[in-house]
């Protein structure tokens, strides 16, 4: 499989806000991501897991390490790598067919293209009929879609997630992991996803990566084997409960 995202014996610090020792928050911490795998980083609260996110997306720099993508170093923020936030940061002043191509219009695209891209990812992502509708018109669960539809519209080569789904109800979280799973398949995505929910992790991932408390490091990697397509019904599978007793176990 090609490798898309390699990491290896990543190490990174921050001051003490009281001055003394530096804080080490993440410790030796290795792994990969191949092209159209979804992978699972959980871990405890405040272990790192969002920082190590960031330091993928190109907003942070590691101290020691190897970070690479599609085979070269990551050097800061780049378009291949599009990133979905827990918060959808939509712009209140534009409409959902607006805030989604908003960064088609930067790269001076052709309103065709433009037109082209934006329905095809309003469709994938259950939008055709809130083109014209604004943010504050829509609930959390569409306006995530948004943010999600908004980064796959740039057409990015891996998908980079922080708890995506954490601020939303269950019924809509549960709405948005079969979204994903589904636009998963159709498109080939291959993404990273931070979540503190280990069901969510077994649900929609092929790799789940276990960190430790902080400062993180990798304790377990499992390969999660249940076949694709997924469905939400996979909860109830005893095997399923199983690996998530397994990852429990490891947590705690």
């Amino acid at each position: 499989m090609e490798e898309r995202l390699k990491i290896r014996a990543l190490r990174k610090s921050y001051d003490h806000p009281n001055g003394g020792e530096r804080c080490l928050v993440l410790d030796d911490v290795s792994l990969t991501v191949g092209k159209g795998e979804l992978i699972s980083l959980v871990g405890p609260s405040g272990c790192g897991k969002s920082t190590l996110l960031r330091i993928i997306a190109g907003f942070e720099t590691a101290e020691v390490g190897v970070v690479e993508f599609c085979a070269k170093p990551v050097s800061g923020p780049s378009p291949e790598r599009g990133v979905v936030f827990q918060s959808p940061v939509l712009f209140p002043w534009l409409n959902v067919r607006d805030n989604i191509t908003y960064g088609l219009k930067l790269r001076r695209l052709s309103d065709e293209t433009i037109e082209h891209l934006c329905q095809r990812y309003m469709s994938l992502t259950g939008l055709s009929d809130k083109g014209d509708f604004y943010p504050a018109q829509l609930s959390g669960g569409m306006q995530q879609r948004v943010a999600l539809a908004r980064v796959l519209v740039l057409e990015p080569k891996m998908l980079l997630l922080d708890e995506p789904f954490a601020s939303l109800d269950a019924p809509t979280r549960m709405k948005m992991q079969q979204l994903l799973l589904d636009v998963s398949i159709k498109i080939g995505l291959t993404s990273l996803m931070v979540t503190h929910d280990i069901e969510e992790a077994l649900l929609l991932s092929d790799r789940v990566y276990v960190l430790s408390g902080s400062p993180a490091c990798v304790i377990r990697e499992l390969t999660v084997p249940f076949a694709r397509p997924r469905h939400l019904d996979l909860v109830g599978d005893s095997d399923f409960a199983s690996m998530k007793r397994e990852i429990l176990h490891a947590l705690i």
